[in-house]
């Protein structure tokens, strides 16, 4: 489908030649994983904004990084939302849901190119939790003071979480 595809409208920048480029990059794909994962309060944030919520599925359900099956989750949801039906079933027509779901997943874990699969996973990381790493978990349950270990990692964890706000404000800066 046109919208996992980047361009404005859906799928302009589509390439017959070179059907990786800008697969699973869509704007309405990127809108629904962020309401799913993150918040629907960041679905519509820029790319790499983070919008700090008690909520964010991802934290509540352990997801530090983006993987495939989440990203053809959101595909399926994307997807389904635009259908003809209005009740959840397994195809639509002639289109199998389970089937899209594991293809998906395939075209990434599978890609004859691993460098652009790598690459896209963390454009998604980027781009839903402003880092191409991932979620950056910080562990405050410790309350061991006296533990230095404890307390390097935990210095560590704030220096890195300073250091890509940074990287973001400044990349913020010079859009404009």
């Amino acid at each position: 489908p046109a919208f996992i595809y980047e361009g404005t409208p859906p799928g302009k920048d589509f390439d017959p030649d070179n059907v990786q480029e800008g697969f699973s990059k869509g704007y309405y794909l990127k809108r629904v994983f962020r309401h799913i994962f993150t918040s629907p309060s960041s679905a519509l944030v820029p790319d790499g904004e983070i919008i700090p919520s008690c909520g964010c599925n991802a934290k509540l359900h352990g997801m530090e990084k983006v993987e495939p099956e989440h990203i053809a989750y959101a595909f399926v949801q994307s997807r389904f939302s635009i259908a003809t039906r209005d009740k959840w079933h397994e195809t639509d027509g002639c289109y199998k849901y389970n089937e899209a779901y594991t293809r998906f997943i395939k075209a990434i874990r599978e890609a004859p190119d691993q460098t652009w699969a790598e690459s896209l996973l963390q454009w998604w990381n980027q781009t839903v939790f402003g880092n191409k790493h991932g979620l950056i978990v910080i562990d405050l349950t410790e309350d061991d003071e006296d533990d230095d270990l404890v307390v390097m990692q935990r210095q560590h964890e704030m220096r890195m979480v300073a250091v890509h706000q940074k990287v973001r404000i400044y990349s913020i800066i010079l859009q404009y």
